[in-house]
C-alpha cells in the first residue's frame, strides 16, 4: 500500500498523518515505502528523487491512501496514475480545509476512487476500515 500526502502541509498535518500511518499498519497492511518516516528523517530530498520513489512505490502498491487536506501536484499525479493503473484509491481530507484546491477529486468519476472527509482524527480508523473492507 502507498500512503501519500503533501509535504507542504508539514508539520501542521503531522498528527493526522501519524494517525493514518498507524491505522494502516495496525490493520495488517504493509507500506511499499514509509514516506512519512522518510520525509521526517530527510528533508533535503530533491524533487526528482521524490518522484522516483513515489512512482516505484506506486507500482508495487495494491492500493493507495492519500491525505489530501494540503494539495500538491504530486498528489494529483499519484491519484490519477493509481486510477490509470487500476489501483483503488482512498482520498481523505479534513472537512475544515475543503476548498477549491482539493475539490478536483469530486469530479473524478471512477469506481476505484473513494473520497471521504473527516472532522476529527478519531474518525480516520473507521474510514480506513471501510476502504480496506471494500478493497
Amino acid at each position: 500500500m502507498l500512503f501519500e500526502f503533501s509535504r507542504s502541509g508539514l508539520p501542521e498535518a503531522l498528527p493526522i498523518l501519524e494517525t493514518i500511518r498507524r491505522s494502516i499498519l495496525k490493520s495488517g497492511n504493509k507500506l511499499t515505502n514509509d514516506l512519512l518516516r522518510e520525509t521526517m528523517a530527510t528533508s533535503n530530498t530533491l524533487p526528482k528523487e521524490v518522484f522516483s520513489k513515489l512512482t516505484g512505490s506506486l507500482s508495487f502498491a495494491d492500493c493507495v491512501v492519500i491525505e489530501g487536506s494540503f494539495v500538491s501536484l504530486s498528489l494529483g499525479f499519484i491519484l490519477t496514475e493509481a486510477i490509470h493503473l487500476g489501483k483503488p484509491v482512498l482520498f481523505v481530507y479534513d472537512s475544515a480545509r475543503y476548498d477549491y484546491k482539493n475539490r478536483f477529486v469530486q469530479v473524478i468519476e471512477s469506481d476505484l476512487l473513494m473520497s471521504k472527509s473527516y472532522e476529527r482524527k478519531e474518525e480516520i480508523p473507521k474510514i480506513l476500515e471501510e476502504f480496506f473492507t471494500k478493497n
